[in-house]
């Protein structure tokens, strides 16, 4: 048996744009205390109703959760645990909210869409200056 442990499914790391994706695919995560945690499965059980939880969906409840249950509601909480944030968390608008996600491949597609155009903007000059903020006939305003 090897002496390399693996890491558990608890453990995993997530990043902001993991949490995104999982959200996008219609999945209720939210963050607390630093954890991931997907509550799908609690949501039709919740004593304060579904939708005070589709309101911390992609956000940092742990304020609100903290406040508003009991030790024992706490403890109940880790069986949802998936992993762990990534860093400091910023949190989503929630979809509840009007909040848009984007699926893990479009994420993707936009960065390399991106990361190309700042590539070539960076190449020679950027264009005409705006008439709002540089006068095009720069002996207009000469003092």
């Amino acid at each position: 048996m090897s002496s390399v442990k693996m890491a558990s499914r608890r453990e995993r790391v997530y990043s902001r744009r993991e949490v995104e994706a999982l959200i996008a695919e219609g999945r209720s995560i939210i963050v607390m205390n630093g954890k991931v945690l997907k509550v799908d499965a609690w949501l039709k059980y919740h004593p304060g109703g579904d939708k005070a939880i589709m309101h911390m969906v992609g956000r940092d409840a742990t304020d609100e959760v903290t406040a508003l249950h009991s030790a024992e509601a706490l403890g109940r909480m880790h069986a949802y645990q998936i992993g762990v944030i990534e860093g400091r968390w910023s949190n989503f608008l929630p979809p509840i909210q009007g909040g848009q996600f984007r699926l893990k491949d479009v994420v993707d597609t936009e960065e390399q869409i991106s990361d190309h155009e700042n590539d070539s903007s960076s190449q020679g000059s950027s264009g005409e200056p705006s008439p709002l903020f540089e006068p095009v006939d720069a002996q207009l305003r000469q003092r």
